[in-house]
């Protein structure tokens, strides 16, 4: 039985190799999207003025309003990065997150084929889903890291490292992001289980507080990622749909990893009132599948959970075998299983990049970008001025140096300028009398949205609403006011 282990073990870490080179050939070109581009125009913000911003400089509709950069740090080593390695300096340093963050999940896993295949195949998914320049890359990086450091030491009773690196860790992940309270709920977790010391959560929270935000970075956490005006309108904030195979895939390894845990529960005494907690791992999935279940951008964090979950359970075949001959061959038939579906997903996720960085670069992708190519013609025919847009091309409006009406930083516009997103979303949604009303209230000039969008199609037949632009993907509009066209 032992020497399976070993040789899969051999095996497992020569199918890392090979998981980090197609990942790294095949890491799509247009990983710019989502927020990468305010965010590096934001950084650069930051350098220039040598300040954190604490005020919109971007927008016109909430210009000067209350905007808490929580990933300013990120922010402004992208930007920093931008600046002396363009994009494939930005390809280069996602690339590194990725594998910090993939490395410590199959580590955990490094012994228990079952476990190890459904982290494999969530971590593809991940990729596949949402991997992009973004803050999140790097906090599930550390947040990666500080799981792995954890239970290790744990397990590794007596190890100093994990008391060694927790402030520094939680002090980078509070300026990166604010999920760092996640850090904070996992680690009091193994403390209830008694798996981790109380005196960590010293190091943890005094990192934690040293932000710009100090203690509020708690609340802020909480409402920028429960807010239904976000969540309900954002996509990455929707749930997962198991219509889509990936999708179901994810829900049924997980439940999978779930019937391999054997039960040992763990009694909890407080104030001679005893309480039955489930198994550690058991709770750590039941969080991450949580989180899963209330948006999928949390397939990331519920696949930490899942490797975490698996190195600190008796984890194992759920049924006895009393022929150890008969087990041995289960064993090299699930080795065997692993391997196959692992490769297959790899070879399935390496297809589906259709980009390579040494022939396709994101500065190509970006130039050939539909919605980037209607900004230039925005702004080389000076139309610059109060532009209303659709949401996900605020983000080249920014990084054209334009203003946009709104964009990726939902959290501002909800808590500080809740009329402008109110307005926004009521009107592309119809759930005004009058939806283009809002042209009017804010006296726009210009419209830029993408031409598939129920909304573009109704205001082609809005009097005044005249095309001036259009490509596969984007339209263009200029707005007079009782002007027909």
């Amino acid at each position: 039985m032992r020497r399976y282990i070993q040789k899969y073990q051999i095996a497992s870490f020569a199918l890392i190799i090979a998981f980090i080179i197609l990942f790294t050939i095949y890491f799509p070109a247009e990983t710019y999207k989502s927020d990468t581009l305010w965010h590096i125009r934001a950084g650069e913000a930051m350098i220039d003025k040598r300040t954190i911003l604490k005020d919109d400089p971007f927008s016109w509709s909430a210009n000067g309003a209350k905007w808490t950069a929580h990933s300013w740090l990120y922010e402004v080593i992208i930007a920093a990065i931008y600046r002396n390695f363009g994009f494939r300096g930005l390809w280069a340093i996602t690339v590194i997150f990725s594998i910090i963050y993939g490395l410590p999940l199959f580590y955990m896993t490094r012994e228990k084929p079952v476990g190890w295949l459904a982290v494999s195949f969530l971590l593809v998914t991940v990729i596949g889903v949402e991997w992009c320049i973004r803050p999140h890359t790097a906090m599930l990086a550390i947040f990666s890291v500080f799981v792995l450091a954890l239970v290790e030491g744990v397990l590794a009773k007596g190890s100093p490292l994990i008391y060694l690196m927790t402030f520094p860790l939680f002090l980078i992940w509070a300026n990166i992001h604010s999920s760092v309270t996640a850090g904070l709920i996992t680690l009091v977790i193994f403390i209830i289980y008694g798996m981790a010391d109380v005196k960590l959560l010293i190091p943890a929270l005094g990192g934690t507080l040293v932000n710009p935000q100090w203690i509020e970075i708690f609340a802020y956490s909480w409402r920028a990622s429960s807010n239904p005006k976000i969540t309900s309108a954002i996509t990455e904030w929707f749930s997962p749909d198991f219509h889509l195979p990936w999708a179901m895939a994810a829900m049924i390894l997980t439940l999978t990893v779930m019937l391999f845990i054997k039960p040992h529960w763990r009694k909890l005494t407080i104030k001679s009132v005893e309480i039955s907690l489930p198994p550690v791992g058991i709770t750590l999935i039941l969080i991450g599948m949580f989180l899963y279940l209330k948006s999928v951008r949390h397939i990331a964090v519920l696949t930490i959970m899942i490797a975490a979950a698996i190195r600190v359970s008796d984890f194992g075949i759920p049924i006895r075998i009393k022929n150890q001959k008969k087990e041995r061959e289960i064993e090299k038939i699930q080795l065997a299983i692993a391997m196959g579906l692992f490769m297959g997903t790899i070879i399935l996720a390496a297809g589906n990049y259709g980009f390579h960085p040494l022939t396709v670069n994101i500065e190509t992708a970006l130039a050939n970008d539909p919605m980037n190519s209607a900004v230039e013609f925005m702004k080389a025919t000076g139309r610059t001025e109060r532009i209303l847009n659709d949401y996900d091309i605020g983000d080249y409006l920014i990084w054209h140096g334009l203003k946009p009406f709104i964009d990726g930083r939902a959290d501002m516009y909800v808590f500080n300028k809740p009329e402008v997103w109110d307005d926004y979303i009521k009107s592309i949604f119809f759930e005004f009398e009058k939806p283009e009303a809002i042209l009017d209230k804010y006296k726009i000039k210009h419209i830029v949205f993408r031409k598939d969008l129920p909304y573009a199609k109704y205001l082609r037949n809005i009097p005044g609403v005249k095309m001036v632009y259009e490509n596969d993907e984007v339209v263009v509009f200029d707005y007079q006011r009782g002007k027909e066209f």
